[in-house]
């Protein structure tokens, strides 16, 4: 996603389950690449994951609107 990719849109290298088709591949995405699966980041759930990492996304986009 050249263009950097909006809070909370899903990510275009998702798979139909969700999971990433870029994993383990040399174009996968630094910040993806560097990110680590934690419990208070992914909750106890798919949704309250979502909820967590959409907070962290806002939390964490100096611009506001886009997250590379």
């Amino acid at each position: 996603m050249p263009q950097g990719k909006a809070k909370g849109e899903r990510c275009v290298h998702h798979d139909s389950d969700g999971l990433c088709a870029l994993f383990n591949d040399p174009r996968r995405p630094q910040c993806c690449s560097q990110f680590r699966a934690e419990l208070e980041f992914c909750g106890n759930s798919r949704e309250e994951a979502l909820l967590l990492l959409l907070d962290l996304e806002t939390m964490s986009d100096p611009q506001g609107d886009k997250f590379d």
